[in-house]
């Protein structure tokens, strides 16, 4: 999340978020993720077909299909970046990959997922970004 607040914040860019569940998130990655939100960064949200726990605008946020979500993995598109938030075996591990072209085509994938996909109405969330 810093590595975005660095790339994202100057030019007000975007981040995208693929299988992330805001259920698990701590506490400092909800004040990091506010931070990125104030500091204008956009956000959108493919989460699991049925969550009604987001914590942002519902306009962010659409399902993806069950059978595409992975309950432990999470994917972040930002810039020319890419990382994997991995849990096997109860571990995190994060994979970044800094490469344009990689990232282009997880947007572009990211973006026909998005193109097909309905979103939830309403959170059940008690706590937001905003």
């Amino acid at each position: 999340l810093d590595d975005a607040m660095a790339v994202l914040a100057p030019v007000r860019g975007e981040m995208l978020f693929w299988g992330a569940d805001e259920r698990r998130s701590s506490g400092d990655v909800i004040e990091k993720t506010r931070a990125l939100r104030y500091a204008g960064v956009g956000m959108r949200f493919l989460i699991n077909e049925g969550d009604d726990f987001f914590m942002g605008k519902a306009r962010e946020y659409r399902w993806l299909d069950k059978a595409l979500f992975i309950d432990s993995d999470v994917k972040v598109i930002f810039g020319n970046t890419i990382s994997y938030f991995v849990s096997w075996r109860g571990s995190l591990k994060i994979i970044t990959i800094r490469d344009e072209h990689i990232a282009n085509e997880n947007r572009r994938i990211f973006e026909f997922f998005w193109s097909k996909a309905r979103g939830p109405k309403t959170s059940s969330a008690a706590v937001f970004y905003e």
